[in-house]
């Protein structure tokens, strides 16, 4: 799989991130959990792809910001 390959899958993923946000807080809901954390990482290496959430996005948007606030999460990232 090339890069544009990757990056055109993980684009059409994020309807699917958006529509879980839209209803419940967490990915795999009402409890922070392991699929936070490796949504969270994959949110992370998208930014080398070039890719970020957009208007069309609000609920993964504010969930990218939430997770941004966690201690452990501020710990690592500094």
């Amino acid at each position: 799989m090339t890069t544009t390959e990757s990056r055109q899958r993980v684009i059409e993923f994020l309807p699917t991130l958006e529509k879980q946000l839209s209803q419940q807080p967490f990915i795999a809901g009402q409890n922070f959990s392991i699929a936070d954390i490796t949504a969270y990482v994959m949110m992370s290496f998208i930014k080398h792809l070039e890719i970020t959430p957009s208007d069309d996005h609000p609920n993964l948007t504010a969930w990218l910001a939430k997770m941004e606030q966690r201690p452990s999460i501020i710990a690592v990232n500094g």
